[in-house]
């Protein structure tokens, strides 16, 4: 069973009709996109992405 770290989930579908609601509102809030209720993507926003990758990159540099 996938752990579900999202306060909203979609079907793939539902993304298909609505993208630009849906990215809009991923700029607030983590959305998951399921497909056969298996877990496919997470959309955030851009500057969620960016701080995660800052402080992966740090991680990483850490444990090397």
């Amino acid at each position: 069973m996938q752990r579900v770290l999202a306060e909203r989930v979609i079907s793939i579908s539902e993304l298909a009709k609505n993208a630009g609601t849906i990215v809009r509102e991923a700029q607030d809030r983590p959305v998951a996109v399921i497909e056969k209720n298996q877990i496919k993507a997470s959309l955030v926003s851009a500057e969620l992405f960016e701080t995660m990758l800052v402080r992966l990159g740090d991680f990483n540099q850490g444990s090397g």
